[in-house]
């Protein structure tokens, strides 16, 4: 289980080595261990999956597949919420491609998939090891119950929503994508030449149609927005002149008792020119963003170049606010977890906006995983979802998870397109990881038992 983990999440996330070798100019051998040291970490969870499967087949006489499909979400959860979490493409992702399919997240989320395809595996290798086995034959049929009901509720929830998307109100937005080239991202010579970018791609494409809102990427701004003043007035010169609502990303930097507090900020700017709203990223990148157990840890700082010291934001900040909608931000890898978005939604958000700089991937294939759970996001809110980042993949998603509009990786350009914003309601958004929690007991409980046996064997042998 682990090393077909590690062979699975190598070959995904080999992007991590070109990050950290590119731009945190570690050296190529350093840079292969990071890779390798991380994808070890990651494969311990289908390790683990595995070592479960095996105790409710054989000490619980679970079938195969309700065995596999129980270990392997115990497993993806515990890969979330561990050590700050790293859900990155779980299994059940893969079907984003299929929007009929995936209509359940609003359901189950994404979990609820990863537990269909476990459990379709399970049975299928059931039948082939025991062609003749009456479980397996029926496990098979329980697979196929499961997926056609899922499958009739992806239909009817689909048209269920069209009807409501029909109704509902279009607010007319426009993504920019400036496509500034991270080597000179944040060099002082090229500030005025970003700004003066997004200034003309912005009123190009308020000719097009003037958008009410408009969003620019993660960190467009590339200065301490409110410390770097004549900059920081042109950025609101450009909301104010144009009369729209501005949702920027900004580095931020705040003194307490005269200590610097460093944030990765998205900001409102409104019509007025003023900033109206302030959002500080709550989960950052580990390694990259800061460093955890910093004390232990302090050799990170001399290996990489660019291991950020920033700040979390609280948990519950203010939402954004345009014309009576709510907007909950999430920053680049934050919409990699679903608690996050679905905290926004409980608050009250009609809207998500996922601002991002995927320019750190480079031309691999992490903008593209990214933009696919950034998918799965909207549909398990019922939120459409704006997503804004430097290089691409920029996209309007709406609430069934289809892409409604995209600017491809590595292009400068913009989008302006009516959104609409229906009320619909997600079971999801207050069950939550139900089916997790469900799962993670099964796996607890076989353990104690398994130690129980254990102890009390040892126990009578001193006897």
């Amino acid at each position: 289980g682990w090393f077909a983990g590690f062979v699975h999440f190598t070959s995904l996330l080999y992007w991590i080595y070109y990050v950290v070798n590119h731009y945190g100019k570690v050296p190529m051998p350093l840079g292969v261990i990071t890779l390798l040291l991380l994808t070890s970490y990651v494969a311990l969870f289908p390790g683990f999956s595995c070592v479960i499967y095996k105790l409710l087949n054989t000490r619980w006489s679970f079938p195969p597949g309700l065995a596999l499909s129980v270990a392997w979400v115990a497993g993806e959860y515990a890969r979330g919420h561990l050590l700050t979490g790293f859900p990155w493409d779980l299994i059940g992702y893969s079907q984003i491609p299929f929007h009929t399919v995936v209509q359940s997240m609003d359901l189950f989320g994404v979990l609820g998939i990863s537990f269909l395809i476990a459990f379709c595996n399970g049975a299928l290798y059931s039948l082939l090891k025991q062609k003749r086995s009456r479980m397996a034959v029926v496990e098979v049929l329980v697979f196929v119950v499961l997926f056609t009901l899922n499958y009739a509720y992806g239909i009817h929830r689909i048209s269920e929503i069209d009807e409501v998307i029909s109704r509902s109100k279009p607010v007319k937005v426009a993504v920019i994508q400036g496509n500034i080239p991270q080597d000179v991202k944040w060099d002082k010579e090229f500030q005025e030449g970003t700004i003066k970018r997004y200034n003309v791609l912005t009123e190009q494409a308020l000719e097009e149609g003037h958008a009410k809102l408009v969003v620019w990427p993660e960190t467009a701004v590339p200065f301490y927005f409110g410390i770097d003043i004549p900059m920081s007035l042109k950025v609101l010169n450009i909301a104010k002149n144009n009369g729209i609502y501005l949702i920027f990303g900004a580095p931020g930097l705040e003194y307490h008792d005269s200590k610097p507090f460093y944030y990765n900020w998205a900001l409102l700017a409104s019509p007025r020119g003023r900033i109206t709203g302030v959002y500080a990223k709550e989960h950052l990148v580990p390694f990259g963003e800061y460093v955890p157990l910093k004390k232990l840890l302090f050799f990170v700082h001399k290996l990489a170049e660019g291991v950020g010291d920033f700040v979390a934001g609280d948990e519950n900040q203010p939402l954004f606010e345009v014309d009576g909608k709510k907007i909950g931000a999430l920053i680049c890898y934050e919409v990699i977890f679903p608690e996050l978005a679905l905290n926004k939604c409980r608050r009250g958000a009609n809207l998500l906006v996922n601002i991002s700089n995927d320019a750190w991937f480079g031309d691999t294939s992490a903008p593209y995983q990214h933009l696919e759970m950034a998918q799965a996001r909207a549909i398990e809110t019922r939120l459409p979802l704006i997503r804004c980042t430097n290089t691409g993949i920029s996209a309007f998603i709406n609430v069934k998870g289809e892409i409604d509009g995209i600017i491809p990786l590595n292009r400068t350009g913009y989008m302006v397109k009516e959104m609409r914003i229906p009320h619909l309601q997600s079971t999801y958004v207050e069950a939550r990881d139900a089916i997790a929690w469900i799962c993670v007991i099964f796996p607890v409980l076989v353990i104690l038992n398994a130690l129980y046996d254990k102890i009390k064997k040892s126990s009578n042998k001193d006897v």
